[in-house]
């Protein structure tokens, strides 16, 4: 089951089939004008606090990009029991978040390079469950925007334990030496001391 981003990327990766869930109508849209015949995966418009599919359970779900979209604390605790609701036992659920953690500075151009970037103060400290605006870039330039909620990793592993998830792993990300060619060490280094963006690993039991 694949919340967010890379529902194909999984099929080329060997994935015997695919479900994608978004709420939005227009990018179920977009991901059924780029589906082939193929029955391997599916998309479904649907809010993740409510979704299943006729019982079926699944090996592995993906949450890159979406957790934060939801704002309210409960309404984040019942989409991640859902998700958990929806998987086997071992089951693995992976997702990216932004860290919630103190001392967090996102880099000059970010968004440029990156293609998203937070608008928040510089130096200003992190509050649990703070709404921030977020831009999105394309060539360089802002081509849309949202608000996010920053809930803090405390907030989250309790969410997940609560859920049924009994191993949890925080995976700090890492840039490629081409990445830093293109990026920049200064912009690297920064990026991840802390890690602006986070990556967790949750197993049910």
């Amino acid at each position: 089951m694949i919340l967010g981003h890379y529902s194909f990327d999984f099929l080329r990766w060997g994935a015997k089939s695919v479900i994608g869930v978004d709420s939005s109508e227009e990018m179920i849209r977009i991901c059924n004008t780029k589906k082939t015949d193929d029955q391997l995966i599916k998309f479904y418009q649907a809010d993740i606090s409510d979704y299943s599919l006729d019982g079926e359970k699944f090996d592995v779900a993906t949450a890159f990009f979406v957790l934060q979209f939801i704002h309210e604390k409960e309404a984040l605790r019942k989409a991640i029991a859902n998700i958990s609701e929806n998987l086997n036992s071992g089951g693995v659920l992976f997702g990216l978040i932004p860290n919630g953690v103190e001392g967090v500075d996102p880099p000059r151009y970010m968004g440029q390079k990156l293609g998203a970037q937070i608008q928040k103060e510089p130096g200003s400290g992190f509050v649990d469950g703070e709404l921030v605006a977020i831009n999105f870039y394309e060539n360089g330039e802002v081509c849309g925007s949202a608000t996010i909620a920053l809930h803090s990793r405390n907030f989250y592993e309790k969410s997940f334990s609560d859920a049924g998830f009994v191993e949890i792993e925080w995976i700090s990300p890492h840039f490629t030496e081409h990445a830093r060619q293109l990026l920049g060490d200064t912009f690297c280094h920064q990026f991840l001391n802390p890690p602006c963006d986070i990556m967790f690993k949750c197993v049910k039991k």
